[in-house]
């Protein structure tokens, strides 16, 4: 299984080689959002998938070091193409609504290119709000798919 697993990431990595769409993960809580990191599983799918992880550079934080505090100014300069929003816990629908609602009204948010052009992706649980464990080639495969589209 092993095995299989390491070709495929070869596969993506050689497929994806040469992209540089600037991504931003989001694991959405209830009451707070942190930035995933490319030590997390989630943020190594992406940079595998060819995302440029604008949050590479920011600070994990001290009881969950693969996920930084979301660090607006730095984002926003950073300019992200895609966003990726996981969620965990409280009310999905809730979450991804309330975050959806942020980065539409506010002004620093709507000025990405990934808001601008509506690339926000809300990723599915099973696939990424755990570890996916066998499945994770189809989380490979579902943020290789969402890069694609946008590009590069």
């Amino acid at each position: 299984m092993q095995a299989d697993l390491d070709k495929k990431v070869e596969a993506v990595k050689k497929e994806q080689a040469g992209k540089h769409v600037k991504a931003l993960m989001v694991l959405g809580a209830p009451g707070s959002n942190y930035a995933a990191l490319p030590s997390s599983l989630s943020g190594n799918i992406l940079e595998v998938a060819g995302g440029e992880n604008v949050a590479k550079n920011l600070r994990g934080v001290e009881n969950f070091p693969q996920y930084a505090a979301l660090n607006v100014e730095k984002i926003i300069a950073a300019d992200p193409e895609i966003i990726f929003l996981m969620i965990h816990g409280g009310d999905a629908k809730d979450t991804e609504k309330a975050f959806r609602k942020q980065l539409k009204e506010n002004k620093a948010w709507n000025q990405t290119k990934a808001v601008k052009n509506d690339h926000i992706v809300v990723l599915p649980a099973d696939l990424f709000g755990t570890n996916p464990g066998i499945r994770v080639t189809k989380a490979l495969d579902l943020m290789k798919n969402e890069i694609n589209k946008v590009g590069k």
